[in-house]
C-alpha cells in the first residue's frame, strides 16, 4: 500500500490509486463498459487503451487522460491536473534516466557512424602487361600476319578496358553533382506535446512526443500555429504538431546508425 503523505511516494503511483478510488465510486466499471460509456457522450476510450493504462500504469497525455476524466465527470476536480504533472515529470525523469544509463554503457568504439573512409582510386593492375608480353610471345611463335593482327587486337582491348575500368567511376563526379538534401528538426520543449493526424487540437491524435525528443520538419503547407512532421511509421508518413511545444526548426544534427528523429 503506498503512503500517499511520504515525501517519496511515486507520483504514478498515486496518480493510479486515485483513478481506481474514483472507478470505485462508479461501481468499478470494466474498460469495456467505460468505452461504452464514453461513446455514449460522443467521446473515443478504447478498452484496450484503458486496460493498458490499469495494467501497466502508463501515463497518458492529458488529452487522452481527460477523456477519462469527462466520462467519469470528474474533470472539474482541479487535483487531476496537479496529479497528472507530477506524474508525468517523474515519467520523463525516469526515462532520462534510463537513458543515460543505457548511453553510458555503450562504449564509444562501439558506435557505429554513416561516415566512411573514401576508398581509394583503383591501381592498374599487372593484367595489362600480362596481355602485351602474352601477344609479342604468340607473335614470335607463329610468325603468321593473321595471328599477329589477332594478338596485337587483343591487347589493345585489354588495354582499353583496363584504363576504362580505371576512369569511369570518377567520369562526371565533377559535371554531375548528386542532389544536396537539406533536413530540419526541432526539438520538443514542453508536454503535453501531441502529434495530431490534422492541425486540430482534438482529443483523439496519432502518438505523444516526450519532452527533448527531436522530430524532423516537413516543407509542407501549414496553418499558423502548427507544423507538418515527419512520422515514417504512420500513414501517410506526416502529420501535425502544434509550433507552440517545439523549437525553432534548424539543420538536423549529424545521425548516428540506428538514430533517428
Amino acid at each position: 500500500m503506498h503512503d500517499l503523505e511520504s515525501p517519496d511516494a511515486d507520483p504514478v503511483a498515486i496518480l493510479w490509486i486515485h483513478v481506481r478510488e474514483l472507478l470505485n465510486e462508479h461501481g468499478d466499471p470494466s474498460p469495456r463498459e467505460l468505452d461504452r460509456l464514453a461513446a455514449s457522450f460522443d467521446l473515443r476510450l478504447p478498452s484496450s487503451t484503458v486496460q493498458d493504462w490499469l495494467d501497466n500504469g502508463t501515463v497518458p497525455a492529458w488529452e487522452r487522460f481527460e477523456v477519462l476524466l469527462r466520462t467519469l465527470n470528474a474533470e472539474k476536480d482541479r487535483k487531476w491536473r496537479r496529479l497528472h504533472d507530477e506524474a508525468l515529470t517523474a515519467r520523463n525523469l525516469r526515462r532520462r534516466e534510463e537513458r543515460r544509463r543505457g548511453i553510458a554503457a555503450v562504449r564509444p568504439d562501439a558506435v557505429a557512424t554513416t561516415e566512411r573512409t573514401p576508398s581509394p582510386e583503383p591501381v592498374a593492375r599487372p593484367v595489362v602487361t600480362q596481355a602485351v608480353t602474352q601477344a609479342v610471345v604468340e607473335t614470335r611463335t607463329t610468325g603468321g600476319r593473321r595471328r599477329r593482327r589477332v594478338s596485337l587486337a587483343v591487347a589493345a582491348c585489354s588495354v582499353a578496358c583496363v584504363a576504362a575500368a580505371a576512369v569511369w567511376p570518377t567520369l562526371g563526379r565533377e559535371a554531375h553533382p548528386g542532389p544536396v538534401i537539406s533536413r530540419r528538426c526541432a526539438y520538443v520543449t514542453r508536454e503535453p506535446a501531441g502529434v495530431y493526424p490534422s492541425p486540430s487540437a482534438g482529443p483523439v491524435f496519432v502518438k505523444y512526443k516526450t519532452a527533448g525528443e527531436r522530430v524532423e520538419v516537413l516543407d509542407r503547407a501549414h496553418p499558423p500555429g502548427w507544423l507538418v512532421v515527419k512520422t515514417p511509421k504512420d500513414r501517410p508518413g506526416f502529420q501535425y504538431m502544434q509550433e507552440s511545444v517545439l523549437s525553432v526548426p534548424g539543420p538536423c544534427p549529424s545521425t548516428v546508425a540506428g538514430a533517428g528523429p
